[in-house]
């Protein structure tokens, strides 16, 4: 699988037997959030995102949250990739 979301979501993986793989040799993809909540939003993902979709490789969204409030910032979470996304996906 090929991760996206930031290191300290490792454990959520804990126990499951997937092996970690870069997007070019992954079998599907899950997310929890950008690699960096506090400077990345979705639209920055959205090359890889392009070939992961003419791959035909599936998301499995492991944090369903679109936003959460830190503070006084909205942080983009795991639920706002599918919705943005699926445009680039052809539907």
């Amino acid at each position: 699988m090929w991760k996206i979301g930031p290191d300290r979501d490792w454990p959520l993986y804990d126990g499951l037997g997937l092996d970690r793989a870069e997007l070019a040799d992954a079998a599907f993809i899950s997310v929890t959030g950008p690699f960096d909540d506090e400077t990345e939003e979705p639209d920055d993902y959205r090359e890889r995102f392009e070939d992961a979709c003419r791959r035909g490789l599936d998301m499995i969204c492991a944090n369903p949250d679109i936003v959460v409030q830190r503070g006084d910032k909205l942080i983009y979470c795991g639920g706002r990739w599918p919705s943005s996304t699926r445009p680039w996906a052809g539907g």
